[in-house]
């Protein structure tokens, strides 16, 4: 409509007298009364008027004398026709509304007065119904029809494509009802669309059903770059279901464009693609697109069904879904049903398959707790009643759950699980009738007698429940021999038995408090404190006299009040008694409360903890973090969690909160964690506050640094190098820009060296004062050798800036949780911990006080928060799992006794996991104490700062009269001196130079002392580790490579694995040798790198200009060998006289190191090279898949291997340790171990008692079986080492994988592996045996890779080398046409392109004289193999050349 306006005023005539001003101003009254003028055209598509909205129905006669009356417009219905007078300017443009529903531009010429047809008649004649085969999805204009239950069923519930938001009508109507004026009614308001303002533009995109959602939308900008303008429509169709179908009524027509989008396919137009693909079942998505193949070409095309089915994954989808259909049918799915439920006797309890199909299950103990004994103390009497939506695949479908408390287990437990496809009556009536039927089995069998109290329970306000309820209820008397009662008797007593909740009525009453229809705005405060004073009544007869008031005062509300007060029989008691809660409803009443907090759901309380926490620090500094949300940017992520943190508070301040409004919040800013990858799923279980370190890692920090400062400690280093005459004395290296810590953990050594004491640890952690470190050699190395002899000593952790929010993680505690012997170390935490003066902190605020503590539970499963109000008089304990996530006051408690200390009062079962102390001086104590620091680091060791505030991360540099700075381009060893970010400082007397003798790597007797390359190297002295230590950090990093090698980079780290590279987006590192095609080799300095992990554009599919392009980028054709060689692409490199498959690592010296491929079948197993293992090659024995290069590929042999095709997934890797044979490395690592392993396969709880073994602790710790238990840990190893650990133990430990696939004996193997390879890392040399192993299955625990992200980098890269070795194509020319080896011989034993006739393109045709034979062609006697590959397209034979 808007559109229509645009057009109208801008073709307006510009300057019109007074009579026409005064009738145009009339006119604009009448449009905005009648909202918008219409043009009519005739068929020759000329303008024949303007007419107002079409008029309807009864009043228009009334409408019409409006129109009259305001804009002299005359109106005659007699002849069925509406006449209008106005002015039409020249030459204008018009729209025309077409059949198809759309608008198109029309030109037309001059018009005047014309007679312009009136809308189609009202009442529509019955021949002109719509039938359910030409229902089209797009129903417009005014008309009313009835759709029995079969037309129903066609048209998929009258499935409409306009982008309709589906309102629920008043709860009167009955869907059962004998009229359909008295059916259950239900509306669809159109939402219209969203387009640009931009007329040339025909991009239209749909509208989200919320309005949140339709506002991120218009704020967003058009693909052609306007402005996004939302056209709203107001039509809105009705819905009556009765029993003989649906009363449809359509409220008007549409006179926006059709969405381009359409979501669903209308169920004609399903059964056509499903005739389509049943016919033609070979097809694939994109040949049903293009036409399925026939004699005469492409034939019928699924897009010619519907426009859903132009996208080929969602043709692949639905294609999926028919194909699966054959196989699993109706009859296999109701065989499985009577197999499972006869295999589970008694499991099963009723079962109802047809229209209302409902299934109920139960154990002997859920059905043992129905029935009481006696009557319980606590208000935990009775049953609650609840169905979820949410559970099955099917949005439809209901969990319904029959909850009773259990007073072993302390909780609630569920009495009965029921399946429903359905929220009808109907369908609760067969869910309760199993109810009432066990509870009365149970009685029985305890001899009880069975009574209407048994039956007692409680349920939300749904009509559908409490009528199910009733029904269930007298069917199960009607049915019992000793029943004395008719229905009616029944009814009422069932009425009797339900009960509200307090918590639900709660809830109703914040729902309809913003229903402005019902409640208007300015009153909505006083009519929720009236209805929320009712539960306070002393009886029930005042609850009704007082709600009657409130109901004559709201009477639009009578409905809704009409269930609480039930007048004829329902009781009121549990709104004024204490009732029955779980964790859905509320808290007991007899518990004292805080304002309500997130309510536990799906595993949430880690982020239900963290934000509490964060919320009770904001609270107690409320200025400092609005400064810090206020200096954010609109685009900062953390900025969305104090927005949702902000809004809790305000509500808090008007008391407005509540734990379904927490609910809601959580769950939103859950999805946005998600959306921002800052978890890995919205129902999973995640660590504690790593999330919000990660989105703190996403900030960009070049507008303002001091709101990010408030979470990070920043400390910087300075290493010092003996250095030797050689290269010019001593030399010094110090952190340019500094270190950025956002998590701190205590771990057992703080804890042993500072006795328990934090004061002590945090006094040393901010001192200047610290001890030299001997590293292990100097930071001038090159590929892990190093370039100088001196003596290098480190100052670490240098603190220059203190955050605001300062937390602590105990990480100890939870390694400790894995060992029950072990003991727990507590922590004294005091209230107040001071970075300086006591008068610093008086003066500045310059002190931390405890805010508030994180606990877990022995399990570490499950986080819960303490923390104290803010006068600190009331300790409060957090936990998202009871109360329905209300806060509980600890009484009697004190902030010494149940806060700090180091005998704190914890619940039972839980722990220290993490500490919040907040700065009390806020942000001007944050730059006091930077200032504090930095002028400490000056004096001390001659620093100097950019800056002595916080607005901008600063940098440093070094000071020194005998110290000049060291150019960076000077710094050869470094791999890029530009993004380094370390200086260095030599002393005024070295050479200005570095010649290439300063930078030699010492001989042979000076290198004897160095023991150890760089962090997470080794120096191996018979080979050269290619990682340069300038491609990884010095500080901690962490690796997340695509090979499955995830965790710690200073521990997991291997030089054989080649450079890594850091994401630019996420930060963390990867290799480079395990990126696609080699494409993060050879980047320029200044080049973004985006790993896979961030960046998914390589999934989509791309229109790519040309093949010969792509190739010519891919292979760096048209440039030497050597350019074209690239660390991360496959390779053939030559053993003897033939050549084999290798994975290019890294450039050294003359050479590469390479992978060789693990399926290369060498002609002698004895040699150097191994499958699967590193080593060195020259360069001139390497070449790559030399595209285009006859020649070349005639000169050479290839050696046999498995071809990439013929590889197992990651999946049937893993499923099958057959697959891939064991290195030399692996029996090496783990046959020292072979006994204890065999021992694990019957190792019982109280065996091997000596031995540690972290995994077997671990499993004793969760209070698991050890022989069945699956481990699913396996830490940072790759998919191929894995696979190789398993074939070790299939070969030297069972051949029956099921003893230990999975389980202990495999998982402890790993544990062995790994801590192998953490001895290799400098830090580890002074760690014993066992406690490798514990270091070692920390890493396993925490480290596991996972299956959706392992890709085997191997088998990836042969698959690339093999597509462009052996494409026989146009574009491959005749080097494609099966050149290999024509002038040098025959290959080793094999046919190197059986196998590969899917890269036969059949677009060269190719000729015998290219397959001729050289004149030196090497004929090998080849092995018959006794059975005949059969081949799909047999390869020409070579001919000989005659000369």
């Amino acid at each position: 409509m808007e559109f229509l306006k645009y057009v109208f005023r801008y073709f307006a005539p510009p300057e019109p007298d007074e009579t026409q001003t005064q009738l145009a101003q009339k006119a604009d009254l009448a449009v905005k009364g009648m909202e918008e003028l219409i043009p009519v055209y005739s068929s020759d598509v000329t303008l024949s008027g303007r007419l107002l909205r079409y008029i309807e129905h009864v009043n228009r006669e009334e409408k019409s004398a409006a129109i009259t009356q305001a804009t002299g417009l005359r109106v005659e219905h007699g002849t069925r026709k509406i006449h209008a007078s106005v002015l039409l300017p020249k030459e204008e443009v018009y729209y025309k509304l077409m059949p198809d529903g759309n608008y198109v531009q029309a030109t037309h010429a001059q018009s005047t007065l014309s007679a312009i047809p009136a809308p189609p008649k009202q009442d529509v004649p019955k021949a002109n119904l719509i039938n359910a085969g030409e229902w089209d999805g797009w129903p417009n204009g005014h008309f009313e029809q009835d759709f029995s239950p079969e037309e129903i069923e066609a048209t998929a519930n009258l499935r409409v494509h306009w982008a309709v938001r589906i309102n629920g009508g008043d709860r009167k109507g009955d869907e059962h009802a004998e009229t359909w004026q008295r059916g259950k009614k239900a509306s669809r308001r159109c939402l219209g669309i969203i387009e640009c303002d931009n007329p040339t533009c025909n991009v239209i995109t749909r509208p989200h059903t919320m309005a949140r959602g339709i506002n991120n939308q218009v704020n967003g900008t058009c693909r052609c770059g306007a402005v996004l303008v939302h056209r709203r429509c107001d039509v809105i169709s009705y819905l009556w279901r009765w029993s003989d179908g649906i009363h449809y009524s359509n409220g008007g027509f549409h006179t926006h464009r059709r969405p381009t989008h359409i979501l669903h396919l209308l169920p004609h137009e399903q059964r056509k693609f499903e005739e389509l693909v049943k016919a033609n079942p070979n097809s694939g998505p994109l040949q049903l697109i293009v036409g399925v193949p026939g004699l005469e070409g492409p034939g019928e095309s699924v897009a010619d069904i519907s426009d859903v089915l132009l996208n080929a994954h969602r043709v692949g989808k639905e294609r999926s879904k028919i194909k699966k259909g054959h196989v699993q049918g109706a009859d296999a799915l109701i065989a499985s049903f009577s197999k499972f439920a006869a295999e589970r006797p008694n499991f099963v309890i009723h079962s109802n398959l047809g229209e209302q199909t409902v299934i109920c299950v139960q154990t002997n103990f859920m059905r043992s707790q129905l029935v009481k004994d006696q009557r319980l103390e606590e208000p935990v009497n009775g049953m609650v009643n609840d169905a979820a939506h949410g559970w099955w695949k099917e949005r439809n479908s209901l969990l319904v759950v029959s909850s009773i408390y259990c007073p072993y287990l302390f909780c609630w437990v569920p009495g009965v699980l029921s399946y429903s496809n359905g929220a009808s009556a109907a369908h609760f009536e067969h869910h309760f009738l199993a109810v009432f039927t066990s509870i009365a089995y149970e009685a029985e069998s305890r001899k009880i007698i069975v009574v209407d109290a048994l039956f007692a329970g409680m349920m939300d306000f749904s009509e559908a429940e409490r009528a199910g309820f009733t029904h269930g209820f007298i069917t199960f008397w009607m049915a019992r021999p000793e029943n004395t009662r008719n229905r009616q008797e029944l009814q009422v007593a069932a009425e009797r038995l339900l009960k509200g909740c307090r918590e639900h009525y709660r809830a109703g009453v914040t729902r309809v408090s913003r229903i402005s229809g019902a409640v208007p705005p300015g009153m909505a405060h006083a009519f929720t404190s009236r209805a929320l004073a009712l539960l306070d009544l002393p009886n029930s007869e005042e609850f009704i006299s007082q709600s009657a008031l409130l109901v004559q005062d709201f009477p639009k509300l009578a409905t809704w009040m009409e269930w609480w007060i039930k007048k004829k029989a329902l009781a009121i008691e549990p709104l004024t008694k204490k009732i029955p809660v779980t964790s859905a409803m509320g808290p007991p009443a007899s518990l004292t409360l805080d304002p309500p907090n997130y309510p536990w759901h799906e595993n949430s309380c880690w982020l239900d903890t963290s934000l509490q926490l964060l919320y009770v620090a904001m609270r107690s500094s409320v200025d400092e973090f609005r400064r810090i949300y206020d200096a954010l940017p609109e685009s900062s992520e953390i900025r969305m969690v104090f927005a949702s943190l902000f809004e809790r508070y305000d509500l808090d301040e008007a008391d407005n909160v509540t734990s379904a409004v927490l609910h809601a919040q959580r769950d939103y800013l859950r999805k946005f964690l998600k959306k921002k990858r800052a978890i890995q799923s919205v129902s999973g279980f995640e660590s504690l506050f790593s999330w919000f370190t990660e989105l703190i890692n996403h900030e960009d920090i070049h507008p303002s640094y001091h709101p990010i400062s408030a979470f990070e400690v920043l400390f910087v280093e300075i290493h010092f190098c003996t250095g030797s005459s050689k290269i010019g004395g001593p030399h010094v290296e110090i952190t340019h820009t500094p270190h950025r810590r956002r998590i701190h953990q205590l771990g057992k050594r703080d804890y042993n060296q500072f006795q328990g004491s934090f004061a002590q640890y945090f006094t040393d952690f901010i001192s200047l004062d610290k001890e030299p470190l001997p590293g292990t050699c100097c930071w001038r190395t090159k590929e892990a050798v190093p370039l100088c002899p001196g003596e290098r000593a480190d100052i670490r952790y240098l603190v220059t800036s203190l955050p605001l929010l300062f937390s602590i993680e105990v990480a100890d505690e939870v390694g400790a949780l894995h060992d029950l012997g072990a003991e727990l170390q507590k922590w004294d935490f005091p209230p107040t911990v001071f970075p300086d003066t006591q008068s610093s902190a008086d003066t500045h605020g310059l002190v931390y006080d405890l805010v508030g503590l994180a606990l877990t539970n022995v399990e570490g499963n499950h986080f819960i928060a303490r923390y104290a109000s803010d006068d600190k008089m009331v300790i409060y304990t957090y936990d998202d799992m009871k109360n329905n996530g209300y806060p509980t006051r600890e009484d009697p408690a004190s902030f010494g006794t149940h806060m700090s200390g180091k005998e704190i009062k914890l619940p039972r079962g839980f722990i220290v996991y993490q500490v919040f102390y907040l700065l009390r001086g806020g942000a001007d104590a944050q730059d006091r104490s930077f200032q504090l620091q930095t002028a400490a680091l000056t004096r001390k060791f001659g620093f100097q700062f950019s800056t002595n505030n916080l607005d901008t991360l600063f940098s440093m540099t070094y000071h020194d009269d005998d110290f000049i700075e060291l150019e960076n381009k000077k710094r050869t060893w470094l791999l890029n001196p530009l993004r380094s970010q370390t200086l260095e400082y030599i002393s005024r007397d070295a050479p200005t130079e570095m010649s290439d003798d300063c930078l030699d790597p010492e001989s042979e007797e000076e290198n004897v002392v160095v023991k150890a390359g760089p962090p997470g190297t080794h120096l191996n002295p018979h080979h050269i580790s290619l990682s340069p230590s300038p491609s990884l950090p010095d500080s901690e990093f962490e690796l997340n490579c695509r090979c499955g090698i995830i965790g710690d980079g200073n521990s997991l780290y291997r030089y054989e694995h080649g450079e890594a590279i850091q994401c630019d987006e996420c930060h963390e590192w990867s290799h480079i040798a395990c990126q696609r095609d080699g494409r993060a080799s050879n980047l320029a300095k200044d080049a973004r790198f985006v790993c896979d992990s961030c960046d998914l554009s390589h999934h989509l599919q791309v229109k790519r200009k040309s093949k010969r392009k792509e190739m010519e980028a891919r292979l760096a054709l048209n440039k030497p060998l050597g350019l074209r060689l690239r660390s991360g692409r496959g390779a053939l490199a030559r053993v003897g006289e033939f050549w084999y498959p290798v994975r290019l690592i890294q450039k050294v010296n003359d050479g590469w190191r390479v992978q060789w491929w693990r399926e290369n079948k060498f002609v002698m197993d004895d040699g150097p090279q191994k499958p699967g293992a590193f080593s060195i090659v020259n360069s001139t024995d390497i070449v790559d898949s030399l595209w285009n290069d006859r020649p070349g590929r005639r000169a050479i042999r290839l050696g046999q291997w498995k071809h990439a095709n013929e590889i197992k997934t990651s999946e049937d890797i893993l499923a099958d340790p057959s697959t891939i044979p064991f290195r030399e490395e692996v029996d090496t690592v783990l046959s020292p171990f072979k006994r204890l392993l065999k021992n694990l396969l019957t190792c019982g709880p109280n065996d091997l008692k000596k031995e540690t073994i972290p995994a077997k602790a671990w499993l004793e710790s969760i209070k698991k079986p050890i022989g069945m238990t699956l481990i699913p840990y396996s830490g940072a190893l790759s998919i191929v080492e894995r696979a190789q650990i398993a074939n070790w133990l299939l070969i030297c430990i069972s051949k029956d994988a099921h003893l230990w696939l999975g389980r202990l004996p495999l998982a402890h193997a790993f544990t062995i592996y790994i801590a192998e390879h953490l001895k290799k890392d400098p830090k580890m040399n002074a760690l014993g045996r066992e406690e490798l192993l514990e270091k070692a299955w920390e890493v396993q625990f925490t480290g596991t890779p996972s299956m959706l992200t392992d890709v085997d980098i191997e088998r990836e890269c042969l698959d690339r080398l093999e597509a462009e070795m052996f494409e026989v194509s146009e574009e491959a020319g005749v080097a494609g046409h099966y050149q290999w080896g024509l002038d040098a011989g025959d290959h080793q034993d094999w046919d190197p392109y059986a196998g590969m006739q899917d890269l036969n393109r059949g677009d060269h045709p190719g000729s015998d004289a290219e397959l001729e034979e050289g004149p030196e062609f090497i004929h090998r006697e080849r092995i018959k193999p006794s059975v005949k590959e059969k081949k799909e397209r047999p390869k020409p034979r070579p001919k000989k050349k005659h000369v």
